[in-house]
């Protein structure tokens, strides 16, 4: 049995439909409404739970988005880990808590998924459930603040949401895009194509439907309602949204939207499909990614409305060509280059090479699964040889063959530590100069 562990980290996969989660800080996925009394392999809900947060392990270590948001962790781990003989224990400590917040801070940047962001009204949340035929979805565009708590010039692309009318006002969220955000979109992808892959019933879909129009789940889902309307124009119908907007999300989260010629081309493509985000792009954020992405798959010679797994690298394809950015092989490239970038920073210690092996693990998985499984079944391969801990309910666990429950333990130890030293900038350094 386990020592009590909270129950969520530092911005975890929760994933409040299935009670199940995933933690990419300490590296195992929680089973939270099922004891160990289940079998994994012989029950149907273990399974679909399991796949979801294994969907959000796998693209989490193999997406260049994924990679992005992981090398932030690799970087605070290097910082705790690495030895300072020079320095005194009070300049040791407060080295480390400024290069800490310095790198949070590049991460939210690109995460932005601070409560604060998010500007919730939930007075509004239950008439929004009541009346959700009535909503509607505005892009909206939201600015950054610096260090010193003024309006920066670094912007973001977002949803906004209404009951009724834009006009009225009555906006009861706003869904900033970032990083962990559009992750959520590919967990929540599998779930729907998996489902109707294997012939769900009828009822899990209306239960997909009902998630959607569900305020405190659009962070899931938000992204679909962009899909609907074009798909209720040009096809009559929305069938495939939950399908295409998947695709979509794939798509994006394969982008290195941080490389200076990708970022170009899709500043380039932008000034004609949706001049107003120019102005917006000042720096690369991968907020923007999926209005231009969106644009680009709708004005391209591709049938959305068939559900057809088979051709779905092919319209990958078409859309980057669309966009005038490179094949999804030379952009995988780049995903590998910053792969061994990051592998380089963990090898340097005992501690956190073990997770070099995950992700040349995970990464491996991939390459041998293809692209349609990886939405069908992304789990495929023997459950009996587990990447990483399984915890159930009760705090019992199976144990991972790479990442071991005392290595999440470790890594729980050091995540409490990263949480000590963002304290200090408010609990220590309290005099103003």
């Amino acid at each position: 049995m386990l020592p009590k562990i909270p129950r969520s980290y530092s911005k975890s996969f929760n994933e409040i439909i299935t009670l199940g989660s995933f933690s990419p800080d300490l590296l195992f996925i929680r089973l939270g409404s099922l004891s160990s009394d289940f079998v994994l392999l012989d029950s149907s809900s273990v399974n679909k739970t399991f796949n979801h947060e294994f969907g959000h392990l796998r693209h989490y270590l193999s997406s260049y988005l994924g990679i992005k948001d992981f090398y932030y962790w690799t970087l605070i781990l290097d910082v705790l880990l690495t030895d300072y003989p020079d320095l005194t224990p009070e300049e040791e400590n407060t080295f480390q808590s400024n290069k800490i917040l310095e790198i949070v801070r590049q991460k939210q940047i690109l995460s932005i998924d601070d409560e604060f962001y998010f500007e919730k009204k939930q007075e509004l949340f239950d008439e929004a459930k009541i009346k959700w035929r009535t909503w509607h979805v505005n892009s909206v565009f939201g600015k950054l603040y610096t260090s010193k708590g003024n309006i920066s010039d670094h912007c973001f692309w977002g949803s906004r949401f209404f009951i009724g009318p834009s006009d009225d006002g009555r906006t009861f969220i706003r869904i900033p895009i970032g990083m962990r955000t559009v992750l959520e979109h590919m967990a929540t992808a599998i779930d729907f194509i998996g489902s109707i892959s294997n012939n769900t019933i009828l009822s899990d879909i209306d239960q997909f439907v009902s998630n959607a129009y569900s305020p405190e789940l659009l962070h899931y889902y938000c992204l679909t309602h962009w899909i609907g309307p074009i798909m209720k124009m040009k096809y009559g119908h929305v069938n495939n949204a939950y399908f295409v907007s998947g695709q979509l999300v794939s798509l994006l989260c394969e982008i290195p939207f941080d490389d200076s010629n990708i970022w170009s081309k899709l500043i380039e493509y932008a000034k004609k499909s949706d001049p107003e985000l120019v102005p917006l792009m000042n720096y690369p954020h991968p907020s923007f990614l999926f209005p231009i992405i969106k644009s680009a798959a709708f004005n391209c010679d591709i049938n959305w409305e068939t559900f057809d797994l088979t051709k779905f690298e092919e319209r990958i394809e078409i859309v980057l060509k669309k966009l005038k950015l490179p094949t999804l092989s030379v952009l995988r490239k780049k995903t590998l280059e910053l792969t061994r970038e990051l592998v380089k920073i963990l090898n340097k210690h005992d501690f956190t090479s073990p997770i070099s092996d995950l992700i040349k693990w995970v990464q491996g998985h991939e390459n041998q699964i293809g692209w349609n499984a990886r939405f069908t079944n992304p789990i495929n391969f023997n459950l009996d040889n587990l990447p990483v801990p399984i915890i159930f309910s009760d705090d019992s666990f199976i144990e991972g063959n790479i990442i071991k429950m005392s290595d999440s333990l470790e890594l729980l130890t050091a995540f409490n530590r990263k949480e000590e030293m963002l304290r200090y900038n408010y609990s220590r350094n309290i005099i103003d100069e």
